[in-house]
């Protein structure tokens, strides 16, 4: 695409902003303020121009529903590496042993971009720093009780493998009656047409509930075509293809068009890292609906040049 008609499309093409994990996320390079998924970081998204938060969500060990993104039922780190860290001991749990009543123990690691500390040091389990003033995990609900009263929605990815969490999710959520809030619900545990399915079938269990929109999470590509989706989509009853920016390519690009031909929107994530004009340039470039990125306040910049800088 030539450079001027990318300097073009923020005017041309209006787009909706996700805030990764509220502000951003919590490892190395990332540039969040707040620990990533907990409640202040939701707050500074919206405060800095997110129309979106996204957050993840999984079971604890007793059966609560808990916002954090280590969500490796084998037991192994995820990409996140550490994002709680024990007041005692020298390991993490992980979300199979991980208990809500004793949450206090481990509180919310502070963002690497607060200390910058050395990469092997702040990805260890022994790194105990934890965020200042301390802050346990949120449970969803309190997470609803925060954010939906300022009138922002929010992406509820769904973590794990237990087939229970979404009609947990649709509960909670009916409960405390904020239908109006959720913007979808999206996943990368589903397995119908997947290429690469994973251990669950998470949406199965909900895939007839009108009441929320769901989201189907993919990560990679293909060297003929990303069409797969869009079957399953329909499958899922979906409104939404949840696409990795960086895997964007010719091929996500006709299935993007063809997703929009069918009522489908299209919206991408940019994972850990920090996010540039580059980044929102390609991910345009590409015709999204919406980008989920870690860096909130820069986005509404880009698509907003005109307006000051929200990032107090």
């Amino acid at each position: 695409m030539p450079v001027f008609s990318l300097f073009l499309l923020p005017f041309l093409h209006s787009v909706r902003i996700i805030g990764h994990r509220g502000d951003g996320c919590s490892q190395i390079n990332c540039v969040s303020e707040y620990p990533e998924n907990s409640i202040p970081s939701a707050l500074h998204a919206i405060k800095v121009g997110a129309d979106v938060v996204e957050l993840d969500v999984w079971l604890s060990k007793d059966d609560e529903l808990m916002i954090s993104h280590r969500n490796n039922p084998n037991g192994t780190k995820d990409d996140l590496f550490a994002s709680i860290t024990p007041g005692v001991g020298t390991s993490t749990p992980r979300p199979d042993q991980f208990e809500y009543k004793k949450r206090n123990v481990y509180p919310m690691k502070a963002a690497w971009s607060k200390d910058k500390r050395p990469r092997q040091e702040y990805l260890s389990d022994k790194y105990n720093v934890a965020y200042n003033p301390i802050m346990p995990l949120p449970t969803l609900g309190e997470y609803f009780d925060a954010v939906c009263p300022t009138g922002k929605k929010i992406v509820v990815e769904m973590k794990g493998d237990d087939a229970r969490l979404g009609p947990r999710i649709i509960a909670e959520i009916e409960r405390r009656d904020v239908f109006d809030c959720i913007h979808a619900i999206s996943s990368f545990e589903w397995n119908v047409n997947n290429t690469n399915p994973h251990l669950a079938d998470l949406f199965e269990p909900i895939r007839y509930d009108t009441r929320v929109q769901r989201a189907l999470l993919y990560g990679g590509t293909q060297k003929t075509s990303n069409d797969f989706i869009l079957t399953a989509a329909k499958y899922y009853n979906a409104h939404f293809i949840h696409l990795n920016c960086n895997a964007l390519d010719a091929n996500w690009q006709s299935t993007i068009n063809k997703a929009r031909a069918q009522g489908l929107e299209s919206f991408c994530y940019y994972g850990g890292g920090i996010d540039t004009y580059s980044h929102f340039d390609k991910a345009m470039s590409y015709g999204v609906d919406e980008i989920c990125t870690n860096n909130p306040a820069l986005l509404y910049q880009y698509l907003h040049p005109q307006s000051p800088k929200r990032t107090k």
